[in-house]
């Protein structure tokens, strides 16, 4: 059995690891969007923008989900807890690490 509280603070830390920095860095410095053709006012979503920020998304519902559960209940089957950060931990590096 593992402390509710430990899951959740794992998925927050992988919810701030996975969050879309490069967005912030949009707004201030240009566009969100960038265009692709130089002197174009055409912008495009870029695939790994839209990818992290749903990945983003889905964890931090994850999240919040773990928060609601640790004010319920102590403890959860490590196990579960175990098969459910491995199948995380890809989607997580994918993300941040993509060539």
């Amino acid at each position: 059995m593992i402390s509710t509280k430990l899951s959740f603070l794992t998925f927050a830390i992988l919810c701030l690891i996975i969050f879309p920095y490069n967005i912030i860095l949009f707004l201030f410095n240009s566009d969100l969007l960038y265009s692709i053709v130089p002197g174009w006012h055409s912008t495009f979503i870029p695939g790994q923008i839209i990818s992290n920020g749903i990945k983003f998304l889905i964890l931090l519902i994850v999240t919040i989900c773990y928060w609601k559960l640790s004010k319920t209940t102590t403890k959860i089957d490590s196990k579960s807890f175990l098969i459910h950060l491995l199948l995380t931990l890809p989607a997580i590096v994918v993300g941040k690490f993509s060539l």
